[in-house]
């Protein structure tokens, strides 16, 4: 019984496997003028897989973003086809007949989904967002002296200049971490934006859709909020503790894409001297793994999309599910990311990320029809595409 029930768990994972990474079969014939038969093997195999590979990007992506990023996707291409291409087999190499060089068949087995993750991995599956625009939106709190900051206050109403002297060191370490990574952090305190805020936006807290809404309001596509709090330490009277928390979130679709938490003890001493002195450092931890989060999301393609909701309708058995999912992922360019959000006998929902005119992605699915199943287009709004599934 035993073996039954491993024989038949490893038939179920490696079908399921088969399905995620199915490799698709490709032959092309290349030319070289190399009057050199192994110099030709060479010349032949670089360029069928470079053609290929190109081939594969621009039906994954479009012809217009392949050639806004042609330069990063060939070197991609060159350096990482044995990821998205495990099976070469070239044929015997002959001399051509009628002219100098060589000619050779190449069989080709390409991985779909892998070519994708290369893509994603290296940045190149996502629509650009020029000019990528950041506003802070970070509490100062000094539990001290029962203090706190934000850029839309007057810096002559806080106690001395201890915490807007904290804010100019965070934002300083921020726009220098997000400058590197091709990011810009706007500037409200110097900009005197707090001119343009309505008195009943400048509370202590704020909802997420409040702090979306400021974003849109000064153009931002992301808006950095949170805390650093400074307060007695409870485990030792003679040091202060430094709570920080920051989130960031997307304005275009209210997304949060990263999330840091750090918590330090100063040394003994006058409690604002030992936090100046030592919050350089661990701004710098902070920063950088904001930065690493919202750079990852960015090459993900989260960056410049939309959220919608995909149903599918249906009877569907985890493996056919599993495929299926795999098959939707490749087979539009506007798909960025797809999630399960609900899943229930005869009912799958879906969470994708979208980029560009949603009207084009409803086009797709009125006239897409994956392997071994017959789809229909049931409804579609600005929220939610259903369709119907069925089993050829």
């Amino acid at each position: 019984m035993k073996k039954l029930l491993c024989s038949l768990f490893l038939i179920f994972s490696t079908s399921i496997s088969a399905a995620q990474s199915a490799l698709l079969p490709f032959e092309r014939v290349g030319q070289s003028s190399s009057t050199s038969s192994y110099q030709a093997k060479k010349e032949i195999q670089e360029k069928l897989v470079l053609e290929l590979g190109r081939e594969l990007v621009i039906q994954m992506i479009g012809e217009e973003e392949y050639n806004q990023k042609k330069k990063n996707i060939d070197r991609m291409i060159q350096q990482n086809y044995g990821k998205f291409i495990p099976y070469v087999k070239a044929d015997q190499i002959h001399a051509n007949k009628n002219s100098s060089g060589f000619n050779q068949k190449i069989s080709f087995e390409v991985s779909l989904a892998s070519l994708r993750e290369v893509l994603s991995q290296e940045g190149l599956l996502y629509e650009k967002v020029k000019d990528v625009r950041v506003l802070p939106v970070i509490s100062y709190l000094d539990s001290y002296d029962a203090k706190s900051y934000k850029w839309w206050y007057s810096k002559d109403l806080v106690y001395g200049d201890f915490l807007w002297r904290i804010e100019e060191k965070t934002e300083s370490i921020l726009s220098d971490k997000f400058w590197d990574s091709g990011f810009y952090l706007l500037d409200p305190s110097s900009h005197a934006y707090s001119y343009f805020l309505d008195p009943k936006q400048k509370l202590e807290s704020h909802r997420r859709s409040d702090l979306v809404a400021m974003g849109k309001q000064f153009d931002a596509d992301l808006v950095v909020y949170g805390s650093v709090h400074i307060g007695a330490s409870d485990e030792n009277s003679r040091v202060s503790t430094v709570k920080l928390r920051w989130k960031a979130v997307l304005t275009k679709n209210e997304r949060n894409i990263a999330d840091v938490e750090l918590n330090w003890n100063t040394k003994p001493g006058d409690y604002k001297e030992e936090v100046i002195l030592g919050i350089g450092e661990n701004l710098e931890k902070a920063v950088d793994s904001l930065n690493k989060q919202v750079v990852d999301a960015y090459q993900k393609g989260k960056f410049g999309t939309e959220s919608m909701l995909l149903v599918l309708k249906g009877d569907l058995n985890y493996q056919d599910l599993e495929s299926l999912k795999q098959s939707i992922r490749l087979s539009n360019y506007q798909i960025k990311s797809l999630r399960e959000r609900r899943l229930k006998s005869g009912e799958y929902t879906f969470e994708l990320d979208v980029s560009g005119q949603r009207d084009q992605l409803v086009k797709h699915f009125e006239t897409w029809q994956p392997t071994d199943w017959n789809l229909m287009l049931s409804s579609a709004n600005k929220e939610e595409i259903e369709l119907t599934i069925q089993k050829k």
